[in-house]
């Protein structure tokens, strides 16, 4: 409590006594709520106690002592720096001061063991240090010194093999460091950049990527001297973006105008007004406006609005995609298409900019860039390359719109001609794009059948509603109410499509997001697709074109599933075209708990010889269930079936257990049969040439041949 009072008061002798018989207090203090006596006597600016304290062991804060930009605390601390390491980093922290620090730099200057070009700190000089701080006498004082203007920051190598990192005229341009904007006086940074053009620094210097201190540039005074000393607006960086690519300050896109090729593109095609519109999507609205703003700008200045980037996507199909519209953006889309842009022009994925407008104007939120569009001629029934209007691409995109906006979409795009009876080139119509967003409201689905869309119409593969949705449907929460909807329009549960496979394949496929552990909800109380496709069969059994139920399936992925098809009257003997059996799959699914089921099953259903027999079947390859287990790695599996009373001997090699385990490295390298199947995974079903019509988890069905 003494030593403190007298530091606070810079009582030096009186500290001196203190410490003659209590020297522990120097080093007594809580560092979580209180600075230590030598950081306060720093604060304090008290030299002479500072002085003391050190002489005494205290321990040097040096980054403190040197912050503090005060002259004498300098003085005191400098005969303890005792590497140029330490010298360099007493240097910065004095430039990086936020007090008038020049006297104490002067006097660290004059210390024998600075190097003023050292790059011990972050990688950086002092120069660079002083010119982040925008401090022209700092700069000027270090130039004098020696400081060499083109050491160069965060130093590497690009793709040329030449020196490549930012030089001082890069942080003097952006105005910043670390993440911090300075607002330095106009007179000051045009003082720096004179200083450093006087005693030659490279104007024409990039870093790592190909910047040059144009690139990203956010004071428009350094800007414009650069300009006016020859830096060229037009240099290129490594994706070939020039400063107006990426210029955003409203002074500075002026400055950069005047001189750059208004429809230089970058790597990826885009003009600076591509680039421009793309990179504003989503902005906020003030933003949104500025972005705007320049683009006019551009387009005053001569920028063409018909150039595409490499995806063909033009400054119009960029712009309809902006949330925001208001006052600022309908003017401009006007302008945009009055200065030429075609509304009808397909970028390469075949999409009109009517294709790519953001949805949420298109459900009553933004619908003026709707009506701007379709009073320009826009074709409401234009198809991209999947055969998708307009209006079937906006209910793609709909993932978690309400029902109430779904439905005013689909009247807004009757008003302006879009036809509600169309289909893409799969032969998709409205109800299938529309179906599996439904999550118990079916309000969309009854506008449509009530305008003349048929529930019943099947799409090229004869996929009903039910096949489209039902993977949607497996993956998140949907109430039952919609099943009956569903139904209640004319779409049967039980109809196969074009291959024989019903819904029941369909769901038999997927694994039930209701089910899962980690699901927060816990399991539902009430009945869920698979319970609801499984209740409405009247044959759990019934095959598709190869042969394949609905057990088949699940038994290479769905524990639950197989339960509960066994307690339905499923047949786990029963065999594909190819005569695999669930037992099979299961085996070479790795799959040991379904293994178990299936067999608890067929005991219970079958004599003893008929059991073993099942058990022994041979698929059309000749191979056991036993092989399967032996090729796939899982000792579980082959335990599970000798312990049943699988047979180990054979009369051929050829498909026997010994011929599993002498395939187990080839069937490890097969592609998709990893242990942990990825959900949507694109995988066979059936044959060995024809793929599912969606995309599911269950493990292929079909035999690889020798």
């Amino acid at each position: 409590m003494r030593l403190r009072l007298a530091i606070e008061l810079g009582l030096t002798e009186f500290a001196g006594k203190v410490l003659q018989t209590h020297t522990a207090d120097i080093t007594n203090y809580d560092i979580d709520i209180d600075y230590s006596p030598l950081v306060t006597s720093v604060c304090k600016g008290h030299e002479n106690v500072v002085r003391l304290l050190v002489q005494l062991g205290a321990d040097t804060p040096a980054m403190y002592a040197f912050h503090s930009g005060d002259e004498s605390i300098t003085a005191a601390f400098l005969p303890y720096m005792k590497s140029t390491g330490a010298i360099t980093n007493a240097l910065i922290w004095a430039i990086e001061s936020e007090a008038q620090a020049s006297h104490a730099v002067r006097l660290i200057l004059k210390h024998p063991m600075l190097d003023v070009n050292d790059k011990t700190r972050a990688n950086g000089t002092a120069l660079y240090f002083a010119c982040t701080k925008v401090r022209p006498d700092l700069v000027d004082m270090l130039l004098r010194a020696g400081a060499d203007e083109n050491i160069l920051h965060n130093q590497s190598r690009n793709p040329q093999g030449l020196d490549a990192g930012r030089n001082v005229l890069h942080t003097l341009a952006r105005g910043y460091m670390q993440g911090q904007h300075l607002e330095a006086c106009d007179e000051d940074v045009k003082r720096c950049v004179e200083l450093v053009f006087a005693v030659g620094v490279n104007v024409h210097q990039v870093d790592a990527r190909g910047n040059t201190a144009l690139h990203g540039a956010k004071d428009a005074t350094a800007v414009r001297r650069l300009l006016d000393a020859g830096a060229d607006a037009n240099a290129t960086n490594q994706f070939g973006e020039i400063p107006l690519h990426k210029c955003r300050d409203d002074n500075i896109f002026k400055l950069l105008t005047e001189r750059n090729d208004i429809n230089a593109k970058s790597k990826g095609g885009r003009t600076p007004l591509v680039s421009l519109l793309a990179n504003s999507h989503k902005v906020d609205t003030q933003s949104y406006a500025r972005a705007l703003e320049q683009a006019l700008q551009l387009m005053k200045v001569g920028a063409d609005v018909t150039l595409t980037d490499d995806q063909g996507n033009s400054a119009l199909h960029h712009a309809v995609r902006m949330e925001h519209t208001g006052k600022h953006g309908l003017p401009f889309l006007e302008a945009l298409i009055a200065s030429g842009a075609d509304v009808n022009l397909r970028n390469n994925q075949g999409e009109i900019p009517l294709h790519t407008i953001e949805p949420k104007a298109c459900a009553g939120l933004q619908e003026n860039v709707l009506t701007t569009l379709i009073n320009t001629k826009a074709d409401t029934e234009a198809g991209e390359n999947k055969g998708r209007s307009p209006l079937m691409s906006f209910v793609d995109c709909l993932e978690n719109s309400s029902p109430e906006d779904v439905v005013a979409l689909f009247k807004k795009m009757v008003e302006v001609g879009a036809l509600l009876d169309t289909t893409d080139s799969t032969g998709r119509t409205l109800l299938h794009a529309t179906t599996p967003h439904c999550r118990g409201d079916t309000a969309p689905l009854r506008y449509l059948a009530d305008h003349g869309v048929d529930p019943t119409q099947t799409d090229k593969e004869g996929n009903t509603l039910w096949h489209i949705a039902i993977p949607r449907f497996c993956s998140w929460r949907v109430l039952p109410n919609a099943f009956y909807e569903i139904a209640a329009l004319g779409v049967h549960p039980r109809t196969p499509n074009k291959r024989g496979q019903s819904p029941l394949h369909v769901v038999c496929s997927f694994r039930q997001w209701a089910w899962q552990k980690a699901s927060k909800s816990g399991k539902e109380d009430f009945p869920t697709i698979f319970d609801y496709i499984v209740a409405a069969q009247e044959d759990v059994d019934c095959p598709d074109d190869d042969g394949v139920t609905g057990l088949h399936l699940a038994s290479t992925f769905a524990e639950d599933m197989v339960s509960i098809l066994l307690s339905k009257g499923a047949d786990p003997s029963r065999a594909t075209h190819e005569e695999l059996t669930p037992l099979h799959l299961a085996a070479r699914s790795r799959q040991a708990n379904i293994m178990g089921h299936l067999l608890d099953s067929l005991r219970a259903a079958k004599s003893p010889d008929a059991f073993l027999a099942t058990i022994d079947a041979t698929d059309s390859l000749g191979r056991t269930a036993l092989y399967y287990a032996c090729a796939s790695g899982r000792a579980e599996s082959v335990a599970v079936l000798l312990d049943h009373g699988a047979t180990l001997d054979s009369v051929s090699f050829t498909g026997s257990a010994w011929s599993g385990c002498a395939d187990f490295e080839e069937e490890q390298s097969t592609p998709g049969w990893h242990r942990f199947q990825k959900k949507w995974a694109p995988l066979k079903m059936g044959s060995l040439t024809r793929e599912a019509s969606w995309s599911s988890t269950h493990g292929d069905l079909h035999l690889a041949r020798p």
